[in-house]
């Protein structure tokens, strides 16, 4: 039987950005664990074409652990951290990966040990400052840092209008500021890193209607929109879809645009 290791205690705070971390996801971790899709296995075979040898691999704000698993495919050692216990105490174990509660600023690693630095739909969350400096000292030169965001979903172009008139109107109010700079081509790389050539990638999914729907359930407006109002903001979009969608159990294909951000710690 392969042990993984997940550790539930999280280290002390060292900065009052560390205390007042924001905990958008312990509420939603089941429900976000069941209805994400999954990253492409082209994504990190990618990574691994850019990586010497097999040094260990830092996934940071591993989530449930999505990106994590896919890169236990290509890398022995995978360490996933996320500030976010609850999210950790329902990632799927998988061999090669350990899991273990720390704030991305804050990671418990030696100087130059990690070749390289995931960050899967989470650099929106960080003290990107803080957290660079701790990418450059843990990080052996020639490491790399991979972070990427994914686009809104496609289905069809009349359920991808109802989808974003729910995201950009009935949730307007009840997006937290940081969701709203998601897209991880809008950040700067860390000083001196060299960019990596960054090609279109796809996370697809063939999902029931149901699947759809809870897709739409995990996003944290949407639970913020219901405890606000107290009433479930998805009553009204699942009327308005179910009639494009058709027969309910029949499976589509949706697919979401990627966005990614790779570079490279200087040798010297």
């Amino acid at each position: 039987m392969t042990m993984v290791s997940k550790s539930v205690t999280q280290a002390a705070p060292t900065s009052p950005n560390e205390a007042a971390f924001k905990d958008f996801f312990s509420e939603q971790a089941a429900v976000y664990q069941q209805f994400r899709p999954q990253y492409p296995a082209a994504l990190f075979e990618y990574l691994r074409s850019w990586v010497t040898g097999d040094p260990p691999v830092w996934d940071c704000a591993t989530g449930n652990g999505q990106a994590a698993q896919g890169l236990a495919t290509c890398f022995s050692t995978v360490i996933a951290t996320d500030a976010s216990a609850a999210q950790i105490n329902l990632a799927k174990a998988c061999a090669g990966v350990i899991y273990q509660v720390c704030p991305a600023e804050h990671p418990p690693f030696r100087d130059q040990s990690i070749g390289l630095i995931t960050v899967a739909e989470a650099m929106h969350w960080f003290d990107l400052l803080r957290f660079y400096a701790e990418v450059a000292r843990v990080l052996q030169p020639g490491g790399v840092l991979a972070c990427w965001s994914y686009g809104h979903c496609h289905v069809s172009d009349t359920m991808d209008a109802v989808i974003h008139t729910y995201r950009q109107t009935t949730l307007q109010d009840y997006w937290p500021t940081e969701a709203k700079q998601a897209d991880v081509t809008h950040y700067p790389l860390p000083s001196g890193f060299e960019a990596i050539p960054s090609p279109t990638f796809y996370m697809q999914a063939e999902w029931r209607f149901e699947q759809l729907m809870g897709y739409l359930y995990s996003w944290s407006a949407t639970r913020r929109y219901q405890l606000a109002r107290h009433h479930n903001p998805l009553d009204a979009v699942e009327q308005a879809l179910l009639p494009l969608w058709g027969d309910a159990h029949q499976s589509r294909m949706i697919q979401w645009p990627m966005q990614l951000r790779i570079s490279k710690k200087p040798v010297h």
